[in-house]
């Protein structure tokens, strides 16, 4: 199951030390996110204290383990499951298909 995360860190944290310390610690658990071989692909917003994760997990839960703490209590976190655009061409054929039962009957 792909999942894509955004994540905005709380706009609350100012503090220079704050963000320093939050800075150090976001690196670790970006790291930790990539040595899992769970991210599919990540960036980090130009415009804004956040970015986003395709994360290919099997739960939910592997999506919050693999957040940690540190994004979790830090962060507005906003996650969507995902599918490819094949698999939307699968569903459109099966679901036309169906829609012609439908109307025949």
């Amino acid at each position: 199951m792909q999942v894509f995360v955004k994540f905005e860190v709380f706009n609350t944290i100012t503090d220079r030390q704050q963000i320093l310390e939050l800075r150090q610690l976001m690196g670790t658990q970006l790291r930790n996110i990539e040595i899992s071989k769970k991210l599919k692909v990540g960036n980090i917003f130009a415009d804004a204290r956040g970015g986003f994760l395709l994360l290919d997990v099997q739960s939910t839960e592997e999506v919050f383990q693999l957040l940690g703490s540190v994004i979790i209590d830090h962060c507005h976190v906003e996650t969507h499951p995902v599918i490819t655009f094949q698999q939307l061409g699968d569903f459109f054929k099966k679901d036309a298909v169906a829609e012609t039962i439908l109307a025949s009957n």
